[in-house]
């Protein structure tokens, strides 16, 4: 997401697993338990392995906070002694409260890897081609109490880049989505000037989008979640 105007004052790397502020420990072997290992090995590659093959975070000069509670009194005194006009949230696994929510002088915005409102969830990728969608995209939309349910900013649907699978598809989305984010922030005040409430959309398509969870070790078993590999 590199931009001349943009400033990056500090990241918060997450370092839950499923349940916030849980022992990390105990929170891994529960994480096994739900998904499985051969899904954890997937988590790792393109939330960890992968980003740091790709360098994503170095050469950035700020401070790095690493939290299992992205909502705990030390994170969030963390965070207003930066200032930020904006919070931005990539793949991270926990849900914020209002008063993470209220941290920036603008807005908190999350990078989702779906054409909202459709496929909210933890792996949109995921179920979308287990489902055979054949619209996929990226969505920037306001972070609010209900996890992927915000206003969208902007939104963007991906071409015929997933059929090369599920890790390719998140590759070519995050990099679509870094750039999109670049955009919104450069120019905040028009985006959200033109921003779209989920529930409008909803009634565009005529059906109320369903939230994903946690990939489940019984829910597609090794077979499908190979296939989508």
């Amino acid at each position: 997401m590199a931009s001349a105007e943009l400033d990056v004052v500090g990241i918060v790397y997450s370092t839950s697993y499923l349940s916030r502020g849980a022992t990390p420990i105990v929170d891994i072997f529960r994480f096994l338990a739900k998904v499985g290992l051969f899904y954890a090995m997937y988590q790792a590659y393109i939330a960890w392995f992968l980003p740091w093959c790709k360098g994503l975070s170095r050469g950035v000069n700020c401070p790095i906070l690493k939290s299992n509670n992205i909502n705990s009194e030390l994170t969030v005194a963390w965070l207003r002694e930066l200032k930020p006009d904006f919070l931005l949230s990539c793949h991270f696994n926990q849900k914020m409260f209002q008063s993470v929510i209220d941290v920036p002088n603008f807005a908190a915005l999350n990078f989702h890897p779906s054409y909202l409102p459709a496929w909210r969830g933890v792996d949109p990728v995921l179920f979308a081609l287990q489902e055979k969608c054949s619209v996929l995209g990226c969505s920037i939309h306001r972070v609010t109490a209900e996890i992927d349910e915000g206003d969208v900013l902007l939104r963007e649907k991906l071409g015929n880049e997933h059929v090369a699978g599920l890790i390719k598809t998140n590759e070519v989305l995050f990099t679509l989505g870094g750039r999109m984010a670049a955009e919104v922030l450069n120019d905040f005040d028009s985006f959200d000037g033109r921003r779209l409430s989920q529930a409008a959309l909803e009634a565009v398509v005529g059906r109320e989008a369903r939230y994903d969870g946690w990939y489940n070790v019984g829910q597609l078993g090794l077979v499908g979640l190979w296939k989508a590999l």
